[in-house]
């Protein structure tokens, strides 16, 4: 009997950036290591219709799913919805725990959880738009995105 892998990835659009489009050239990679590794594969494309693609899971019957899922519908804060299908599915996945997703994918969150737990993190400051004004610029700061982009 054959190994079977699904190679689990966001939808990317014709009109998508480069960077987005690239997980498509990371699917292609991936599916020819695991042939070479004696791996039946499949990509699938996870969108927010997760009822079709739970269907699709089902109907593909895989013994592994190697993760590459970075957002839903262009959205990083729904990158978990992922990991919670797969295991709602019961079926063994790359990539970190959907609790590890969860926790982190949130960048202030994920401080709060550090500090609560005497982890060393960076002193930080939500921002809203209408805080703008309140960046002093004398000050160093990294500013980024609370959701997207893990760096």
């Amino acid at each position: 009997m054959k190994k079977r892998c699904v190679i689990l990835h966001q939808q990317v659009s014709d009109q998508a950036a480069a960077d987005e489009q690239d997980v498509l050239l990371q699917a292609a990679f991936i599916a020819e290591a695991l042939k070479e590794l004696q791996y039946e594969t499949q990509t699938l494309a996870l969108g927010l219709n997760l009822e079709e693609a739970e269907k699709n899971l089902k109907a593909l019957n895989p013994g592994v799913v190697f993760n590459l899922v970075e957002s839903v519908h262009e959205e990083g804060q729904w990158i978990y919805f992922a990991t919670a299908l797969l295991e709602k599915l019961n079926l063994p996945y790359t990539g970190c725990p959907h609790e590890s997703v969860f926790l982190t994918s949130n960048k202030l969150a994920a401080k709060k959880f550090m500090k609560a737990l005497n982890i060393p993190t960076p002193p930080w400051q939500g921002l809203r738009a209408e805080d703008e004004n309140r960046i002093q610029p004398d000050r160093k700061a990294i500013i980024k995105a609370v959701w997207e982009h893990a760096s």
